[in-house]
């Protein structure tokens, strides 16, 4: 419906921060459920499969601002090459989580901080503001 359609709109325009509060289970589960059909992913695709695995990743990632969107791709292709080179989608749970560490204190610090933007510049400000 119309209405709907504008509530997504009105809440695609809302910032996003990252958070370490729990995913939605149905993310999860579809991650999860993506993540484990690599072997049958790599029988129809191949080599291709990794690639295949990582547009429903950026999917889920649209909404996030932009550089965490891009990123998304990278480490979707990244998480699942380790994934299809392990044999186990388990290896890609420790390094997610510990992305996502990071990625808050990153966004935490930075409204502590009042530092804004993303790019070095932004790294050596928000270091001389925590260093005095």
């Amino acid at each position: 419906s119309l209405g709907a359609g504008l509530k997504s709109l009105k809440a695609r325009d809302k910032p996003s921060v990252p958070t370490l509060a729990p995913q939605p289970p149905q993310r999860m589960a579809v991650s999860s459920c993506l993540r484990a059909s690599g072997g049958l992913l790599s029988r129809v695709f191949g080599g291709m499969a990794i690639f295949v695995q990582t547009v429903p990743f950026a999917i889920m990632h649209y909404e996030k601002p932009l550089p965490e969107a891009l990123l998304s791709i990278v480490g979707g292709v990244a998480l699942g090459a380790l994934v299809w080179r392990t044999r186990s989608f388990w290896i890609a749970v420790p390094i997610h989580a510990a992305q996502m560490m990071i990625l808050d204190a990153w966004c935490s610090l930075r409204i502590r901080s009042g530092v804004s933007g993303t790019g070095p510049t932004a790294l050596l400000d928000l270091l001389r503001n925590l260093g005095g």
